[in-house]
């Protein structure tokens, strides 16, 4: 059957969906809502929290990281751009 990751909303989840695209035999499409990273304040810009997120190239396809683990880490900053804020 053909894997189809479905629905990655983070930075975190699309590069472990790209993985699995990258080694499964099996892997069809994988989806991504263009709007992903800015609709709403909370979720900020992937490439502002996380060195070698995901990048669309403009020809529908993502790029693959070849950094270790899931191709991504915290950005050193990330803490003082994106304070802890408690809800309510």
């Amino acid at each position: 059957a053909g894997v189809v990751p479905h629905n990655p909303l983070s930075a975190v989840s699309t590069a472990a969906c790209l993985q699995i695209a990258a080694t499964a035999p099996t892997f069809v499409l994988q989806e991504f809502p263009n709007d992903t990273w800015n609709v709403t304040e909370q979720r900020p810009e992937s490439d502002l929290l996380f060195e070698g997120a995901a990048r669309h190239d403009g020809e529908g396809f993502l790029t693959i990281s070849d950094a270790p683990g899931i191709g991504i880490s915290l950005r050193g900053d990330a803490e003082q751009k994106f304070p802890y804020r408690p809800l309510g």
